[in-house]
């Protein structure tokens, strides 16, 4: 490829904006071929429609975990051109290492994006 790479970062709330600085010092530091594309997202957008999970428990988080992946499913089949799919992070690490070109955009919740 020989080409630069274009990471987007969706900053968030709390502790990303911050971690996310020090990653773009390290990438910067070994003279990666990256840019990074900064987008401030907040949950401190005024909504009418605002919608509150808790958990308290894994099985709890695993149901709210898979009500995300169905509604990402429905809105990827509104767009038959973007191939959706879904990994484990541990594989999903593995082949961002081995096989970065297969990945146009990743899309991780803040704790996994934090591992990666």
């Amino acid at each position: 490829y020989g080409g630069k790479y274009t990471v987007t970062l969706i900053h968030g709330d709390g502790v990303g904006l911050e971690l996310m600085q020090h990653v773009k010092t390290s990438i910067r530091c070994v003279r990666a071929p990256v840019d990074f594309e900064d987008i401030p997202l907040s949950s401190n957008i005024a909504s009418q429609n605002t919608t509150y999970f808790f958990y308290s428990k894994f099985d709890d988080l695993f149901c709210l975990q898979q009500k995300l992946i169905d509604g990402c499913r429905e809105i990827a089949a509104e767009y038959s051109d973007i191939k959706f799919d879904i990994m484990i992070i541990n594989n999903t690490c593995m082949q961002l290492v081995n096989r970065p070109t297969q990945f146009d955009v990743t899309v991780t919740t803040n704790l996994c994006g934090n591992m990666v």
